[in-house]
């Protein structure tokens, strides 16, 4: 059941909320593509188990153009920096999906001197207050996986 912005084909876009009613179903808050979820967005699932999800956009820098099908003891940078935005959804609580976390493109990889559009895109998306607003978040690894500082 979808409550919320849709487009002209009645797929679920903008902002809305997505549930069903199974016993390990699950109820997702957040913000929506082509009937796609798309961070920033929220999941948790039903049925006692505690599973969370979230989803953030994350800008990225791309300063090579190799394709990584052969070893190279030096990479080449013959062509401009790429960067683009990718919408990340990870676990944060509860059991630990094997899928995550996974990154879908929005939009396209932009070449050269992008990266103002890709922090106004992350702006764009943007639904929180700037009292709340998050100005860093650390990311680390360890022998238990990937961390994330305050989650």
């Amino acid at each position: 059941h979808y409550v919320g912005e849709t487009n002209d084909e009645g797929l679920p876009h903008g902002q809305g909320v997505w549930s069903d009613n199974y016993h390990t179903g699950e109820i997702l808050t957040g913000n929506w593509e082509e009937g796609r979820p798309v961070a920033p967005f929220s999941s948790r699932q039903y049925g006692g188990t505690g599973n969370t999800f979230s989803a953030v956009r994350l800008a990225y820098f791309m300063a090579t153009d190799d394709t990584f099908e052969a070893n190279k003891l030096v990479p080449t940078n013959d062509e401009p920096p790429r960067c683009g935005v990718a919408s990340v959804e990870c676990s944060i609580a509860g059991h630990f999906m094997s899928h995550l976390p996974d990154a879908l493109l929005v939009g396209d990889m932009q070449e050269g001197d992008a990266i103002g559009a890709c922090c106004n895109e992350l702006d764009s998306c943007s639904r929180i207050s700037s009292e709340d607003a998050i100005t860093s978040l650390q990311i680390s690894t360890d022998s238990r996986g990937v961390q994330i500082g305050g989650h």
